[in-house]
C-alpha cells in the first residue's frame, strides 16, 4: 500500500474550517468538540498525500487517514462468514480510515476518484495518540460506526435488488463532491459497477430492476458510464 501513496513534499497543512468532523464526533461526550485539535495534531506528525482512483487502501495497525477530498468506497467482508463483499458506505473529506481493532469484518477502502489523504504513520502514529486527547475514544467510535454501517449493508441483503441498487445509488449521490445538474445529480459509475456494489449478481434480474428505477424516473443512464440521480438531495 505504502507505494501506492503519492506524498507532497511540504509539510501537511490542513484547514480546519474546511475540513468538517465526522457526525459521531459531535454526538460522543469524549470528542465534543475536539475535532480542531485532531486535525492540528494529526498536521505536526502526519503528511499530505494522495492515490489514485481505483487504489485500495488497507491500512495497517499503525496508520491513520483523515479522507481531505475525494470519495473512498468502503466494502466488507465478514471473516466469522463465507460471504462476498458488502457495500457499506461512501467515505468524504473528514472522515477517519483505521485499520479495525476489536471486529472480524475485512473493511476495504477504494478511491473512485483521485482522493487527498492526511496520513499519520509508523513511529508517528503512537505519538500522535499519545499527544492527542481521549484518542482511543476517537479509534473506537472510528470503528463502532463503520462496524454500525456495515450491519445495516448486511441487513439490505433482505431487500429486493431494486429498493439495494437504490441504497447504493442514492449513497454514491449524496456525496458532496458529486457534481449537481439541474435536472438531478451527475454520478459517474457504470451499471457494472452498481451491480456489484448492490450484491446483485443475476444479470437478468438486475437489467429488470434497472428498469423499474428508470421507469421511476429516479435514475437515468447516460451512456454506460454514468447516470443521473433524480431522487431527492438534501441542500
Amino acid at each position: 500500500m505504502k507505494g501506492a501513496l503519492q506524498f507532497d513534499p511540504a509539510a501537511a497543512h490542513v484547514s480546519v474550517l474546511d475540513t468538517p468532523e465526522p457526525e459521531y464526533f459531535n454526538k460522543t461526550p469524549l470528542l465534543e468538540g475536539s475535532w480542531a485539535s485532531w486535525l492540528v495534531t494529526a498536521s505536526s506528525y502526519g503528511q499530505t498525500c494522495s492515490i489514485k482512483s481505483g487504489t485500495v487502501l488497507r491500512p495497517g495497525a499503525d496508520d491513520l487517514f483523515i479522507v481531505l477530498g475525494g470519495c473512498v468506497v468502503v466494502t466488507g467482508i465478514d471473516a466469522s462468514h463465507s460471504s462476498k463483499p458488502l457495500f457499506v458506505t461512501a467515505m468524504k473529506r473528514g472522515d477517519i480510515i483505521t485499520k479495525p481493532q476489536y471486529s472480524s469484518v475485512d473493511f476495504s477502502f477504494t478511491a473512485r476518484n483521485e482522493v487527498h489523504l492526511l496520513h499519520v504513520g509508523g513511529k508517528h502514529y503512537k505519538e500522535f495518540r499519545d499527544a492527542v486527547k481521549n484518542s482511543e475514544a476517537g479509534i473506537m467510535a472510528t470503528e463502532l460506526t463503520l462496524l454500525a454501517l456495515h450491519g445495516v449493508a448486511a441487513h439490505s441483503l433482505l431487500l429486493n435488488e431494486t429498493s439495494r441498487l437504490l441504497r447504493v445509488a442514492t449513497t454514491l449521490a449524496l456525496h458532496p463532491d458529486v457534481p449537481r445538474g439541474r435536472n438531478g445529480t451527475i454520478v459517474s459509475c457504470t451499471k457494472e459497477q452498481l451491480l456489484n456494489y448492490a450484491g446483485v449478481f443475476n444479470r437478468r434480474i438486475g437489467a429488470r430492476a434497472f428498469r423499474e428505477l428508470e421507469q421511476a424516473g429516479t435514475i437515468v443512464f447516460d451512456g454506460y458510464k454514468k447516470f443521473l440521480y433524480c431522487g431527492e438531495v438534501p441542500v
